[in-house]
């Protein structure tokens, strides 16, 4: 392959991220995950962990070192101002990782995601259970008062206090 890893479309690296993880919904999920969000994907490219391959028949398919990312999340956890990487950055990378079977961190422990990362976290998990053309809408489709949950949500508080 000729291009430089930081210079192939997010489309076309979803592709050859794809077709190296057929055999796996869920690696596929977490590897996709990490490609649609803007900051993880060049992050993981500018680090090396991304690699470009080509099959014996010369199909050409990309891979992520999860591991050798997730090793760098403890320092950036333990001291945010020195990460190159946003709070919900990190999290995508650590639930992706995880989803890939790299490692083993829960949605609970995770949930500093932007409102752009949580649709891409939501599509991951549909994704990785067999509903490969589930959508999120976080907003709704209502940038107004909120959705309908929303609107129950606040309801319920008003009862309480």
């Amino acid at each position: 392959m000729e291009k430089a890893v930081e210079e192939i479309p997010a489309d076309e690296l979803i592709t050859l991220l794809l077709r190296a993880s057929l055999s796996s919904e869920a690696l596929a999920a977490g590897s996709r995950l990490a490609a649609q969000v803007d900051e993880v994907r060049t992050w993981l490219a500018r680090q090396g962990y991304i690699k470009l391959a080509s099959s014996d028949g010369g199909a050409h398919y990309a891979t992520i070192d999860f591991t050798a990312a997730l090793a760098e999340l403890p320092g950036f956890r333990r001291d945010p101002r020195q990460s190159p990487l946003s709070r919900s950055a990190i999290d995508v990378i650590a639930f992706a990782g995880s989803l890939a079977g790299s490692g083993s961190v829960t949605l609970r422990s995770s949930c500093n995601f932007d409102e752009t990362s949580v649709k891409y976290v939501a599509e991951a998990i549909m994704y990785a259970a067999g509903f490969m053309d589930g959508a999120a809408d976080p907003t709704a489709n209502d940038p107004g008062d909120g959705g309908l949950n929303s609107r129950a949500h606040d309801a319920l508080l008003e009862e309480l206090f």
